[in-house]
C-alpha cells in the first residue's frame, strides 16, 4: 500500500539575507520522476558548518525558500518505476547546496546521488556519512588521480591531512588507511580525545598545530617527512604550509580556497600540481562504495550528538561552535 503523504510538512526555512532559521509548515515537495527525482521520508540530516554563508563566497546562491541540510538518510516514498530504490527502500545521499536540503519531512534526491544505507547503521549514524565521505573520496583519491582504494599506485605513498580531526578529515585518514598509504600525518589541535582516535583511524603520525606549524615539522626532518600529497581540510596558515611538506612532483588539494593563492613567494617546491574542487554530490556508486566499508567494519561512522527536529537551532549552534567530534545529528521523524 503506498504511503500517505501528508498535506502540509513542516521545514526548517534559511533566509540567506538574514541569516536566519525558522520552522515553518509548507506543502511537500512534489518529484518529477521522470526527472530521476525520488521523493524521501526524512529521519535524520546532518548540519554542515559554514552551509548557511556558502553562498557569500562565490558559489551559487541557494533558492530564495531555501532549506538547509545536505546530508539525508531515510525511506522512499515515491521513485521513478524502473528505479533501484522502491519505495521502502532505506537510503542516504547528500543533496547539492543549490537545491532544497533535508531539514524537511520529505525532500527529493536523484537516483544518481543515493545509496542503501549499511545494514550496520541507524539512521543517525547513516546520516554522518555521506558528505564528508565523499568529499574525502575525492580529495584521497579521484582528485590525486587513483582510481581508488584497490589502486596499487597507492602502495608507498604518504601524504598530509590538514584539520584531521574533523569531519571530512577524519574520513580521509580513513580511507588512506583502507587504501594502504604508507605514512598518514594528521593536524590536529592537541586535544589527547581527537588523538587517540585519529590513531584508531589509521593516522601513523600527527602534528599538534598548537605547538608547531605544519612547516616547521618538516622543516626538521625534510628528507622524511615530506608527503606525496596534501588533502588540506582548513585552509589559511594551513594550506599555506602545505607547500613546505609537499614533494617535489606532489599534489596539494584544498575543499577550502585555491592552493595558488597560498603558495609562499619563497617556496622552494618545484613541479606540484594543485587544485580547489567543490565535491560532486552525483556519486551514488561512490557512495554504495562507502557502504560496503562501513558493512565491512573498516571504517567508521563518527556521530557527535543527535537533536530533536524542534531542537534544530541548537543542533546549527553546535556545528558552528566548532567543537563537535564528529557529526551533528538532526532527527526529522520522532
Amino acid at each position: 500500500m503506498a504511503a500517505q503523504i501528508p498535506d502540509t510538512t513542516r521545514a526548517v526555512f534559511h533566509n540567506p539575507q538574514e541569516d536566519s532559521l525558522t520552522l515553518i509548515t509548507r506543502p511537500p515537495p512534489t518529484p518529477n520522476l521522470a526527472a530521476d527525482e525520488h521523493l524521501l521520508r526524512v529521519h535524520t540530516t546532518a548540519p554542515c558548518a559554514g552551509e548557511l554563508t556558502w553562498w557569500t563566497f562565490g558559489i551559487p546562491k541557494p533558492p530564495t525558500d531555501h532549506i538547509p541540510g545536505q546530508d539525508v538518510a531515510g525511506t522512499i516514498v515515491l521513485a521513478p518505476p524502473t528505479s533501484p530504490f522502491q519505495p521502502g527502500a532505506a537510503v542516504y545521499a547528500r543533496i547539492p547546496w543549490t537545491r532544497q536540503g533535508a531539514a524537511q519531512e520529505y525532500t527529493i534526491v536523484l537516483g544518481s546521488e543515493i545509496a542503501p544505507t549499511p545494514k550496520t547503521l541507524d539512521f543517525a549514524h547513516a546520516a554522518t556519512v555521506p558528505m564528508s565521505a565523499l568529499t574525502a573520496w575525492q580529495m584521497v583519491f579521484d582528485k590525486a588521480g587513483f582510481a581508488g582504494p584497490e589502486d596499487g599506485a597507492i602502495s608507498g605513498r604518504s601524504l598530509v591531512v590538514t584539520a584531521a580531526s574533523g569531519s571530512v578529515g577524519m574520513w580521509c585518514v580513513q580511507l588512506a588507511r583502507v587504501a594502504g598509504f604508507e605514512r598518514i600525518v594528521g593536524t590536529y589541535g592537541g586535544d589527547a580525545e581527537a588523538g587517540e582516535l585519529l590513531r584508531e583511524l589509521g593516522a601513523t603520525e600527527l602534528v599538534d598545530y598548537k605547538k608547531s606549524s605544519l612547516a616547521e615539522w618538516a622543516s626538521q626532518d625534510p628528507g622524511r617527512r615530506k608527503v606525496d600529497l596534501v588533502a588540506d581540510c582548513f585552509g589559511k596558515g594551513a594550506l599555506a604550509d602545505a607547500w613546505s611538506v609537499v614533494k617535489d612532483g606532489g599534489r596539494v588539494v584544498s575543499v577550502c580556497e585555491p592552493p595558488e593563492t597560498r603558495r609562499p613567494a619563497d617556496c622552494q617546491a618545484k613541479n606540484v600540481t594543485y587544485e580547489w574542487f567543490i565535491m560532486d554530490a552525483a556519486r551514488g556508486k561512490d557512495l554504495a562504495r562507502v557502504t560496503e566499508l562501513l558493512e565491512s567494519g573498516k571504517c567508521r561512522a563518527i556521530l557527535d550528538s543527535v537533536y530533536k527536529f524542534d531542537d534544530f537551532k541548537q543542533a546549527f549552534e553546535r556545528v558552528e561552535g566548532r567543537h563537535a567530534r564528529g557529526k551533528v545529528v538532526i532527527q526529522v521523524l520522532q
